[in-house]
């Protein structure tokens, strides 16, 4: 027969009942601590938005990976996309600004020409076309 925790020869239900709770508390506790890690791989996937961090992300089949460290992980890959994509566009801006410019005093030039205004407003004219090229010519430098 086996001891009882409280000192008896036989285990009465009370005490069977207290060590398989503590048993049970005992796998809570260790249940706690796997998902407390899983939440941890949450934070580090979270912070690891470079791409030398996303080669370091562990797998699905890692015990700590979750369907939530995996939201985290496409998060992050579509702020970096994101980032990359402001980063073309900050990089095509000059070129876009003075595209429009030429544009716009092409299209001033053309309604004037069509319109046959004086000769005062076609050199102004003249000199916004000028200052657009000037200024195109700039800003692809």
């Amino acid at each position: 027969m086996s001891e009882c925790i409280c000192g008896r020869r036989l285990m009465h239900d009370c005490c069977k009942e207290i060590a398989r709770l503590e048993a049970a508390l005992a796998e809570a506790k260790k249940q706690r601590d796997h998902e407390l890690s899983r939440l941890a791989a949450c934070g580090v996937a979270a912070m690891g938005n470079t791409k030398e961090a996303v080669v370091q992300r562990i797998d699905r089949d890692n015990p700590y990976w979750s369907a939530s460290y995996g939201d985290v992980c496409a998060s992050v890959d579509r702020e970096m996309d994101l980032r990359s994509d402001l980063a073309a566009l900050k990089a095509s801006l000059p070129g876009m600004i003075a595209e429009a410019w030429a544009t716009a005093i092409q299209i001033v030039w053309e309604w004037t020409y069509q319109k046959r205004v004086g000769g005062a407003d076609i050199a102004l004219i003249e000199t916004m076309k000028e200052r657009a090229a000037s200024e195109r010519a700039r800003r692809i430098e």
